[in-house]
């Protein structure tokens, strides 16, 4: 049985990098919604690198 601990590093990195994409594409990094949007997920793929659910 394999235990699954969750997205890996990468692809925390991969949701992060395509957020920031999607950011530069539609309103440019200066929005504070972006930029909210882009920390709330940094700080949830931080949390889901250090706790396994």
């Amino acid at each position: 049985m394999v235990k699954n601990d969750g997205p890996s590093q990468g692809m925390r990195a991969l949701a992060v990098a395509a957020q920031v994409l999607i950011g530069v594409l539609r309103e440019g990094l200066s929005s504070a919604n972006i930029q909210a949007q882009i920390a709330a997920l940094v700080v949830v793929s931080a949390v889901c690198g250090f706790v396994h659910l």
